[in-house]
Formats: structure tokens, sequence, C-alpha cells
């Protein structure tokens, strides 16, 4: 079993989480509610995961930050319990702050934003204690050979594997997408900053947050074949798109923040 002394990638791209089992290091657990500090609780993902923890952990003391005042009037009439801070992702005094003060950093705003990912880095290796970073990429970052060879319809046999073939995960070319960030988290693994990045695929399903609850993908995909009038296939029709619905996916996250909580759990 891999321990998160390295960083793990979890690829959800089959939507098969009973193969992961994520063992943190036998330190000991939590004494006290944890304190989270979360972005991006007005989009798809990271909205869905805030309905689903306080949910299932209403104990647990969560901070989100949020642009302005209208997304907050959202986050605080669906959960008052939760903290609010202001600021964007380049808010980097702002993050810094909150990552400082934070147990467990939950990253579900922009995958490819370098500066925020920098100053959540600084904040939590100001922490006495080790803390831990759940950050959220996306399989995009898989494609790079579908856009280098232009195979857009095409069957690429290769098969990730984020168990066995953990080494090709944490090492795809630079220029692929969403490589830039997860480099940085990887990076930043060590013994007081543990790091696990979530890479999900295409999401269906509704969205139970306080703002976005629609997937992208679905939606665009329906408009295209609205204007086509009738549906079609792109080139031979070969390649393969997976899907995970959005309920299991927050589920997943759950998980992570419970095993990092406990210090030694499995995530199945």
């Amino acid at each position: 079993m891999k321990t998160v002394s390295d960083p793990v990638i979890f690829c959800a791209s089959l939507g098969d989480f009973h193969s992961l089992i994520l063992v943190f290091d036998p330190l000991t657990p939590f004494t006290m509610a944890p304190k989270l500090f979360l972005t991006g609780v007005t989009g798809y993902i990271g909205g869905d995961f805030l309905y689903a923890l306080t949910e299932k952990h209403p104990e647990w003391e969560v901070t989100c930050l949020v642009r302005n005042h209208d997304k907050g009037s959202l986050v605080a009439s669906a959960f008052p319990k939760a903290r609010l801070v202001y600021g964007d992702l380049d808010s980097v005094d702002v993050i810094e702050k909150e990552a400082s003060n934070a147990d467990i950093v939950y990253h579900f705003a922009d995958s490819d934003h370098e500066p925020s990912a920098h100053a959540i880095i600084r904040g939590m290796q100001q922490r006495p204690s080790t803390s831990f970073w759940i950050h959220t990429s996306g399989t995009g970052e898989l494609t790079w050979k579908t856009h280098d060879q232009k195979a857009y319809s095409e069957l690429l046999p290769k098969v990730y594997d984020d168990w066995k073939g953990i080494h090709d995960l944490m090492n795809q070319p630079d220029h692929a997408l969403h490589r830039n960030v997860d480099k940085i988290v990887l990076a930043a693994g060590s013994d007081k900053l543990k790091t696990a990045i979530i890479a999900p695929p295409c999401i269906y399903g509704p969205g139970r947050g306080p703002g976005n609850r629609k997937s992208q993908q679905v939606y665009l995909s329906t408009a295209a074949i609205l204007k086509q009038g009738h549906g079609f296939v792109v080139g031979e029709g070969r390649n393969v798109w997976h899907q995970v619905h959005l309920h299991d996916l927050s589920d997943l996250y759950v998980l992570f923040g419970e095993a990092a909580v406990n210090r030694c759990a499995s995530v199945t």
C-alpha cells in the first residue's frame, strides 16, 4: 500500500473508487474538530462536496473563500455554519493566511492557477503539525497524446493505473493540461505536508451546492446535437470518454478528509 509520505494521485477515470486505499502516517488522530479551508465552493464540484461534507460531518469547522458578497450570501444561506473569507485566487495573502490556519485544504477552484497553489504551500508550511492538501485536477492531463497526434476520434490503447502505474501519472509531459500546478502539488509533499491529487473525468449529475449545479460537458454536447438537428459521430468515433457521477465524486473527497482526520484509514 502506498503511504502519503509521497504525494498520491487518484485519477477517477473509471469511477472505480473501490480500488484505492490511502493510508496516512500513523500519527495521533485529531482530538478536536478539524479545521478546513475550501476554495471553489460556488462551483459544481466544490459546492456539491460542501453539501456532502456538512451532511456527514456537521461538526467540522469549515472556512470558504468566496469572490464577493453575492457569492457569500449564496453560501451563507445554504450553509450558515460556514465561515466566509473574501477574495479571489489572486488574493494570495488571504489564501496563505487561511491555509496556515487549516488542518486540511481542499482546492476546488482553477486547477491551473499557480499563484494560489504557491500561497497554499506557504501557508501550510507555517503550521507546526502535519497538514493535508487535497487538490482537484482533471483527467484532461492524460489527453496530451491525443492533442499531439490530433487523434481526436481514435482509440489510444494506453491504460493509466493509479495504483500499479503511479509513476506514469506523476510524470506526464510538461505540456499536458493541468501539469503546471500538478507539479507544484507533487513537489510540495513532505512529512509535514501530505498532498493528494484527485483528477476527475467527465462529471454528470445534479449538483447540491449553493452555486453552479450543472456539468459543462453534457450540456455542451447536447447543445451541439440540437444545433446539428441529430446525433453525430466525430471521425471514426473510437475515442473513449469516461464518466463519474458527481455525488460519487463528492463521497470520495469526504473519504479523503476522513482519512486525514483519522491519520490511519482506508479510502474504499
